[in-house]
């Protein structure tokens, strides 16, 4: 029986299920214009989080080892540019200037960030539990 696949698509397809229904939450519906660019940015968290979970859980040591280069560049580019742009917005909140969010954005960061962190669970206890490699055997 094939029940780890199985289990795979019915938690990925919940997880979709749970992003439409919080971004039907967020917006009081799904026919509401802005209803897709929520769901665009779940998804995005969502993406984000699976390649974070999956540079986490190598299967082997070749993985590893291009994983470790992977993460490499990643963490270059996220300590360059995302540092850059999250710097401005840091200096104006310790100047005590207030820096003006609306509840539909503070609840699509609070999305994504969920997003994020449930895609780096679900594909690191995926790799590493559900279909990681077969322990090796003892002799």
């Amino acid at each position: 029986m094939r029940l780890k696949p199985l289990v795979g698509l019915l938690s990925g397809g919940g997880m979709f299920v749970l992003l439409l229904l919080g971004a039907s939450v967020i917006h009081g519906g799904i026919v509401r214009p802005d209803f897709a660019l929520t769901l665009l940015l779940g998804l995005f968290g969502v993406s984000l989080g699976w390649l974070v979970g999956l540079l986490a859980s190598p299967y082997d040591d070749v993985e590893m080892r291009r994983f470790g280069q992977y993460a490499a560049v990643l963490s270059t580019f996220l300590t360059g540019y995302v540092a850059g742009k999250v710097d401005p917005v840091i200096t104006r909140i310790l100047a005590r200037d207030p820096v003006a969010i609306d509840l539909v954005t503070s609840m699509r960061l609070v999305l994504f960030g969920a997003s994020i962190v449930i895609g780096t669970i679900a594909s690191y206890s995926y790799r590493s539990y559900l279909f990681g490699p077969k322990p090796r055997q003892q002799l």
